[in-house]
């Protein structure tokens, strides 16, 4: 999902001609599964887990932190799990719409 941004080529308006992105896993099947899931895909925990589908509704909004195996088995999926990136406070948002960004 993010993966494009990651290696979007931004030496024109960035410094560092980069934008660093947590590694991420969908997660559609049983609960009980996602921490086999998490480890095969080599996520680290803390996890940030955000609904899959955003439609608008206070759910969609909806985060939680994963801290540990039984805080993953605790899921309601379908849902995407991030990395959890200390960033200070200080976010970025990247919009892409076809070749432009901004």
């Amino acid at each position: 999902m993010l993966q494009k941004v990651a290696e979007l080529n931004l030496k024109d308006c960035c410094a560092l001609g980069q934008v660093g992105i947590p590694r991420q896993l969908v997660v559609t099947g049983d609960p009980a599964a996602i921490p086999d899931v998490v480890a095969k895909a080599g996520l680290r925990l803390p996890l940030v887990a955000k609904p899959l589908v955003a439609d608008g509704t206070a759910k969609s909004h909806a985060l939680s932190l994963a801290f540990d195996e039984f805080c993953l088995t605790e899921l309601d999926p379908p849902l995407v799990l991030q990395e959890f990136v200390n960033h200070g406070g200080l976010l970025f948002k990247v919009y892409i719409v076809g070749d432009s960004v901004k």
